[in-house]
């Protein structure tokens, strides 16, 4: 380089060579899940070559750059090009570096040491199921999940995974299930992880007591006067057919909604998670006329319709369940209550309808966003048809 300099207030600031990126300075993205799924990468990072001004400002920090990209390797990475500058002549700069495959650029990361964990126990985990597909794709998808865990931790998990695959509905209780090390706590703490590796609602266990808390909508189908909300042991309660069910997710949402004509036949179940997903094994809502579902509009909210659709279709009942405000047009009207969804949004849910299918879809191009139960006012579900012809067009909340 030449080190002539122009006049000094030609010279910009020694801070513009901030843009030249050293090799210990590439921002590269590394993305694990393609990794393991063998999907194939190019990364190419612009590596912004001083300009003339530049090399004038600092002559030093130019050379520094040109010499550190002449020592890569390999060579070939990197693409120069020459520059013609009045009074610097030609010279060769380094204009780009491509890296090859997503092993190459954890290395340049310096990831290859998590790779190659990830890979072994990736390995052990297509080892179970190497015939699942699915599988396979949920474990990529997952990895920072097991990855995190201890070495005892991943090989109960992979016993786990195993055991719930072969016996998915034990109704054994978790402190019984037969692996050493699965205790109570372990289980809870790895239930969500389970049930998204092995694509299901739940994990076949007695959960809790079984309790289930209903309200009765409809005051004529209380078992004693004033009697409309109760928590039972599940399976206790023995009621008619032909009622109308509705199953809410939230707690709040199940005491705040407002009691129904006497006659209407409405009974109020609070879902609590994925017991709407057991529900199915009831006569009382087998042989319901209609069962109305609002679940948060979220991953699991929608594996949960999709199960109770699909439990209830296995057992030959014929009863229609329709969701509600769990359509496009109510996550698009609070999508900005939304928040960050932990849940397996790559789930195929065959027995959702097209509007709610584009609702979670919606929700996933958003961001992988879940739009909670209590986040859309009592006011618009009220509103919506479904409620609307329960309660009448205008419903007032309970006190």
């Amino acid at each position: 380089w030449s080190t002539t300099p122009r006049t000094p207030s030609r010279v910009p600031p020694s801070s513009s060579l901030i843009l030249m990126r050293l090799p210990d300075q590439l921002p590269v993205k590394f993305n694990m899940e393609h990794l393991l799924l063998d999907e194939p990468s190019a990364t190419s990072v612009p590596l912004h070559p001083p300009t003339r001004a530049q090399v004038l400002a600092d002559e030093a920090g130019a050379r520094e750059f040109v010499r550190s990209w002449q020592a890569w390797e390999p060579a070939e990475e990197v693409e120069w090009a020459t520059r013609s500058w009045a009074g610097l002549g030609k010279q060769d700069v380094p204009v780009r570096v491509t890296l090859s495959g997503w092993d190459r650029v954890a290395e340049v990361a310096g990831r290859a040491g998590e790779v190659a964990l990830a890979r072994e126990r990736f390995g052990a985990l297509v080892e179970l199921f190497p015939d699942w597909p699915e599988f396979r794709e949920r474990a990529a998808h997952l990895w920072s999940s097991w990855l995190a865990m201890s070495d005892d931790d991943f090989a109960r998990l992979c016993l786990a995974l195993r055991w719930f695959h072969v016996k998915p509905s034990s109704g054994l209780r978790a402190r019984a299930v037969p692996i050493e090390g699965l205790d109570t706590k372990w289980i809870a703490s790895h239930r969500g992880l389970l049930q998204r590796l092995l694509g299901v609602s739940d994990l076949g266990l007695a959960e809790g007591d079984r309790l289930m808390r209903v309200r009765f909508l409809d005051g004529a189908l209380a078992p004693a006067e004033g009697l409309v909300d109760v928590a039972v042991p599940f399976g206790s309660l023995a009621l008619p057919d032909g009622l109308l069910v509705i199953v809410v997710e939230n707690k709040e949402t199940f005491l705040a909604l407002p009691q129904t004509p006497v006659g209407s036949g409405a009974v109020l179940v609070w879902g609590s998670g994925y017991t709407a997903g057991v529900l199915p094994e009831l006569p009382w809502v087998r042989a319901a006329r209609r069962v109305l579902y609002w679940g948060d509009a979220d991953a699991d909210g929608y594996a949960i319709l999709n199960a109770l659709r699909s439990r209830l279709a296995a057992d030959g009942a014929s009863v229609p369940v329709v969701s509600v405000a769990m359509d496009v047009e109510t996550v698009q009207r609070f999508l900005h209550l939304a928040v960050a969804d932990p849940g397996d949004t790559t789930r195929v849910l065959p027995h959702l309808t097209d509007d709610e299918e584009r609702a979670r879809r919606f929700l996933v191009a958003s961001g992988a966003k879940r739009l909670e139960q209590e986040r859309v006012s009592l006011e618009w579900a009220l509103a919506m048809p479904e409620f609307a012809a329960v309660w009448g067009p205008c419903a007032s909340t309970a006190e």
